[in-house]
């Protein structure tokens, strides 16, 4: 079985990944990936927090020379919601971004297309304050907002630093609301079983969304949409129960070309993860599943968020180690 190297800090990087080494550009991550753009490689890193991307610069030469570009999503957005006539983000809101995929200098960005609801604090005391915050469903980029609903498009350059330019965006949760194994699922929040958007990846012609929810008999979902983002069109995996928590794209020294999926629990609350290799099928059958290693948080609090490739080999991220830091795992193969 494969193996995992984990260190707490990013000082123990290889030199070229030292540049991904930003502190600020590693907390509450919840999807990355590497692309090259005018001879130079960069990892996006996406967040669930807050309306920044950061555009890391990777090795020595380049964060020598680059700073990372922490991309302001949120004015962006905002500067293109007032040319259409749509209402403005708040800057406080969250856009929830939860997946992000490349296709040559164009990263994709997904929102988490989810409903959230409430939580019980833990200094709620009282039996009907507690349900009143249980009742309370809201989009989860806030009331009458729908950004989380979304999928971005951003082109990088680099031009005296790295630059980026909002090309648009399409609202998608409907359109994957519409297929009927999805539309029984509109009205519940992610963690309670809803629509959740966890991974996404682009692949050719067409773009993938990996679903934390809804988990079908213990059926994970991938959908795949074109470059429209129109035509959904749904992909059951067997991940054990779990539903999908990361997601990438590419070609692996020890497994080959696929997806790589992180599998994770549904619901709020610890559950095993596992990473597994999935190669989509080229007619209509269901395509190869294998599950590659288990994989055990260190802390109740930690989880599993990112996979990406770097060199051809598998890297994972840990979220939550340290007050919402983020730690690299490398997975080693034996032999």
């Amino acid at each position: 079985m494969p193996d995992l190297h984990l260190e707490p800090d990013f000082t123990w990087l290889p030199a070229e990944l030292q540049g991904f080494a930003h502190p600020e550009a590693t907390r509450n991550v919840s999807g990355v990936v590497p692309f090259r753009v005018d001879g130079v490689d960069l990892l996006a890193v996406v967040t669930d927090e807050g309306q920044q991307v950061a555009i890391v610069p990777l090795g020595v030469e380049n964060a020598a020379r680059l700073d990372t570009a922490f991309i302001d999503l949120g004015s962006l957005i905002r500067d293109l919601d007032e040319h259409d006539g749509d209402a403005s983000l708040p800057e406080d809101a969250e856009l929830d971004l939860e997946g992000v995929g490349v296709d040559g200098d164009v990263l994709w960005i997904s929102g988490s297309l989810s409903l959230k609801r409430r939580r019980v604090k833990a200094g709620v005391v009282r039996r009907a304050a507690a349900l009143e915050r249980l009742a309370k469903v809201t989009r989860a980029s806030g009331k009458g907002l729908d950004h989380s609903e979304r999928v971005y498009r951003l082109r990088v350059w680099v031009d005296d630093g790295i630059q980026a330019e909002l090309l648009g965006s399409r609202r998608v949760r409907k359109r994957l609301l519409k297929l009927d194994l999805l539309r029984p699922f509109a009205k519940l929040p992610s963690k309670d079983n809803g629509l959740d958007v966890e991974g996404a990846a682009h692949v050719g012609e067409h773009f993938w969304f990996g679903l934390r929810g809804p988990v079908l008999r213990g059926q994970a979902l991938m959908v795949r949409v074109g470059r429209d983002l129109r035509d959904p069109l749904l992909f059951p995996l067997d991940l054990g129960g779990s539903g999908i928590r990361g997601l990438t794209w590419g070609k692996s020294t020890h497994l080959g070309e696929g997806f790589l999926v992180v599998a994770g629990p549904t619901l709020a609350g610890p559950a095993p993860f596992a990473l597994w290799h999935w190669v989509p099928p080229a007619d209509d059958g269901l395509g190869s599943l294998r599950k590659v290693m288990d994989l055990t948080p260190p802390t109740t609090k930690s989880k599993f968020e990112a996979v990406f490739l770097w060199r051809e080999q598998v890297r994972l991220l840990l979220d939550g180690v340290d007050g919402g830091g983020t730690s690299l795992l490398k997975v080693t193969f034996p032999g």
